[in-house]
């Protein structure tokens, strides 16, 4: 037996909270250049940024990050798409074709706003995929934000000094979802909040540590795990570390120290 789709759940917590349906006031006036502003970051953007925050993460960041990336982002979607199916919600395309009407798994999705582009560029690329969805009443959590909130937490990682541009593309790509119909600000919140999570589980217990002063993969000579969890006073936090000890202390690097094969789970220190 599938579960009771929920019709009324988002748009009445969203009132009780936020005092109004904020999808519903952002996509109460459209306009061209408004469509095309959405368009871009949740119909081509997201779909190409998993894959170009590889490459980056890949190629600027210590050996080990990538399969970090991979697998929170592979949790990400698991995750999520358990709850949408056992916690299924109308998004706010809904409530605008069919109101407060029951809901049931015969229904088709619905492109939204996006079938103003196809309308603009005389295709039907959004009308007839999203009809076929397998997945129409899966709003909550919004596994578009998720991507952006995760694919922003690691870039920052990385970059700390481009923090602000991610939250700008986080902040664009949850204005967006709201204006094409797609998904309700507590989707938002909670698709967030779920790529928050697995993202500081990740930078406490696998994350390897960024180093100042390497750019590129190959810069690193070394890499350092867990670094929070040492209680080894002796273990300074800088570049030449293993200057500094790898010739004397053999005990303490065979401690700390291993090849590039190790699991990061079980040391701290990784050398290349």
């Amino acid at each position: 037996m599938r579960p009771r789709i929920w019709v009324s759940v988002l748009p009445t917590l969203e009132n009780i909270v936020y005092g109004a349906s904020l999808s519903n006031l952002l996509s109460k006036h459209t306009y061209f250049f408004l469509d095309i502003l959405a368009w871009i970051p949740y119909g081509i953007i997201h779909f190409g940024a998993p894959f170009v925050t590889s490459i980056i993460v890949y190629l600027f960041s210590p050996p080990g990050t990538l399969p970090v990336f991979a697998k929170s982002f592979g949790y990400l979607n698991l995750i999520g798409v358990i709850i949408q199916l056992a916690f299924p919600c109308s998004p706010p395309w809904y409530q605008n074709v069919y109101g407060n009407q029951p809901a049931n798994y015969t229904m088709e999705g619905s492109a939204g706003g996006l079938a103003r582009i196809d309308g603009f560029f005389g295709t039907k690329l959004y009308t007839s995929t999203f009809p076929a969805s397998p997945l129409v009443f899966g709003a909550f959590p919004s596994l578009h934000a998720g991507h952006a909130m995760l694919e922003a937490l690691f870039l920052s990682h990385i970059f700390p000094k481009t923090t602000p541009y991610f939250v700008v593309y986080v902040l664009w790509l949850w204005w967006c979802t709201m204006y094409l119909t797609h998904h309700y600000f507590v989707d938002l919140i909670g698709g967030s909040c779920l790529a928050t999570i697995i993202f500081y589980i990740a930078q406490h217990n696998y994350l390897p540590h960024i180093q100042p002063g390497n750019l590129f993969r190959w810069d690193y000579h070394y890499t350092i795990f867990n670094l929070s969890r040492t209680d080894d006073p002796e273990i300074p936090l800088s570049r030449n570390i293993f200057d500094q000890y790898g010739s004397i202390q053999n005990g303490l690097m065979n401690k700390y120290f291993y090849n590039d094969y190790a699991s990061p789970s079980d040391s701290f220190f990784t050398c290349s």
